[in-house]
This record gives structure tokens, C-alpha cells and sequence, in this order.
């Protein structure tokens, strides 16, 4: 079965497991588990694309994402990192626009969306979900100047171990949450667009980590072998909104 093959009966058992886990029900004057469609994306993939219409409302409930902002040049710059549970679509819900970001799949993801027709029409009057897009806005503001800081004063060895720790997985069937064992294996020409430099200064700089033994290269790309030291080096860790570590619900 692939990532995203589900039964209906599993479709209607993910949405009620995530809906209770990340206590969705919080967010709403009303009940809208009823309304909630799962979206499941595999790795690699995109979540929503610059300029073009969002599915639906979403939560994101499983996985990592990276999100890109366009430059004028057409150049795309690592703006932050999704996990869960954080909202896709508010700002797009208030302006009534297209999307304002592109996002990618860094695992595979699953989110849990509300059509935006009926986001219109059971949500804009509700003063719980109102606050909770506030509150999402703030927080989201709060991050992109961390992650500005990051990409703009920051050398590239540490807007690299950054990086590596925000987009970096574990192989399958490896349950470690510490960064030991991450695996970064990102095309290197577009992680290089994305930090600002160039293929050859990236590629130069990688190796010097493999130098150094906090990374090791191997035929899935680079390894951490260090990762207390590759977290010593990093500019401070790109920013994810601190929800669901906060609660406890990430361990």
C-alpha cells in the first residue's frame, strides 16, 4: 500500500486519531471533526505552490515540511520548517488570496484540511478559531525574523548546520529523535539557491564537516555522526512554532 493508498475506514480512523491527539477541538466554538478531509503528501512533493489555490484549510499533523519564499529574481529562500501541529492556509483564509509560499515534503506528511467553502461559511464569525488564527499569525511572524536572522547574518557553515538539523531524517525503522543518525540528502544545487551561496562553496563546506567528523558521506548523502557538535556549530535551529513541543505532545 502506498503512503497516501488508505480504506476509508483507515481515512475516518487517522482523522479521529489525529483530531484527538492534537486536540483540534480546541481551536472551534463547534465539533468540526465532521468536516475534516485527511491530505497526505509523499516526501518530496508539494504541499501548495506560490500563487496557486490552497485544497483547503490545514493542520498539519505528521512529518516535516520546508517552506520557500520567492525572490524577485525568481531564486527561492528557505523562509522555515513545518511539524506538527501547525496551520497551512490562515493568512490565505484572512486576505481571501492564492498561496503566499510554496512548501515541500521533507517526509512523507499528512495534514487534516477543512474546504475553504466551508471554512467561509461555519468559521469566519467563530471568535475561538478567529483567536487561534491570531495567535498562529504571531507566532508565525515571531519565526520568520528568527529564520531572517539566520539566513542573513549567519556564515554558511552555520546556515548549513542549521539547515542540515530543520530538513535532515532519520532512515526508516530508526526511532532516534536526536540529530545522530540524520540523514541530509537534498539535491546540493538547490540547497545551495536556497542559503545563498554557490554549489562549490556548499560542496567545500560539506566536506570540511566530514573533516572535522561531524558528518560522514555515504552512498544515501551525509550522515551526522556528531550531532552535538554539528548543534554547537548551527546558527540556532530554524524555526518550527513551539505548539505541539510546548504541550508536550513531541517528546
Amino acid at each position: 500500500m502506498g503512503f497516501h493508498q488508505f480504506s476509508d475506514k483507515e481515512v475516518l480512523e487517522k482523522i479521529e486519531y489525529y483530531y484527538t491527539r492534537f486536540h483540534l477541538e480546541e481551536k472551534f466554538s463547534k465539533n468540526m471533526k465532521s468536516e475534516m478531509r485527511l491530505h497526505c503528501f509523499p516526501k518530496g512533493s508539494a504541499i501548495c505552490k506560490l500563487d496557486e489555490p490552497l485544497p483547503a484549510l490545514m493542520f498539519f499533523v505528521e512529518g516535516k515540511a520546508k517552506v520557500l519564499g520567492t525572490l524577485a529574481n525568481g531564486k527561492q529562500l528557505l523562509i522555515a520548517y513545518y511539524e506538527p501541529v501547525q496551520m497551512i492556509g490562515d493568512l490565505e483564509v484572512i486576505r481571501g488570496k492564492n498561496a503566499t509560499t510554496s512548501m515541500v515534503a521533507v517526509s512523507n506528511c499528512c495534514c487534516l484540511g477543512i474546504p475553504f467553502d466551508r471554512v467561509q461559511s461555519l468559521l469566519l464569525n467563530d471568535p475561538v478559531f478567529l483567536l487561534c488564527i491570531c495567535d498562529e499569525l504571531g507566532q508565525k511572524l515571531d519565526r520568520i525574523t528568527k529564520n531572517s536572522a539566520i539566513n542573513m547574518l549567519s556564515p554558511l557553515e552555520n546556515r548549513l548546520s542549521s539547515y542540515i538539523l530543520a530538513v535532515g531524517t532519520h532512515p526508516a525503522n530508526d526511532i532516534r529523535t536526536q540529530a545522530d543518525g540524520l540523514v541530509f540528502s537534498e539535491n546540493l544545487t538547490y540547497t545551495a539557491e536556497l542559503l545563498g551561496t554557490s554549489f562549490r562553496h556548499l560542496h567545500r563546506t560539506l566536506g570540511h564537516l566530514c573533516d572535522l567528523s561531524i558528518l560522514k558521506k555515504d552512498k544515501t548523502g551525509y550522515r551526522v555522526v556528531d550531532g552535538s557538535a554539528l548543534m554547537t556549530l548551527s546558527a540556532g535551529k530554524y524555526s518550527s512554532l513551539p505548539d505541539a513541543r510546548s504541550a508536550g505532545i513531541i517528546k
